[in-house]
């Protein structure tokens, strides 16, 4: 799981590079520049990690209560994809409406 966090957060700030001086969409939506390919694989390479983290955590919780081990692998696979990508963007957003403000 800490593998999907670093690779989706090398995705991110990669995003944030290339984008740089313009607003990222927090979730969903398009960027200025489109990332490369290349840059678009560390976020595949990424939500593959955090399947196979999220399959380790269903394992390991399997003979708990009903749906537990699941639920909890959910979150914790979507947690490792949204979180790194929310928290660099907000970061570089609230750069941007700060330097956007003292101008």
């Amino acid at each position: 799981m800490s593998a999907a966090i670093v690779l989706n957060v090398i995705f991110a700030v990669k995003v944030r590079n290339v984008n740089a001086g313009q607003p990222l969409p927090l979730l969903t939506g398009k960027y200025s520049t489109k990332p490369t390919l290349r840059v678009t694989s560390f976020r595949a390479v990424g939500a593959a990690a955090a399947m196979l983290g999220a399959a380790n955590v269903v394992q390991a919780l399997w003979n708990g209560p009903l749906g537990y081990g699941a639920l909890i692998a959910g979150a914790a696979a979507a947690a490792a994809v949204i979180v790194p990508r929310l928290a660099v963007a907000a970061q570089h957003n609230i750069a941007i409406n700060r330097r956007a403000a003292s101008n």
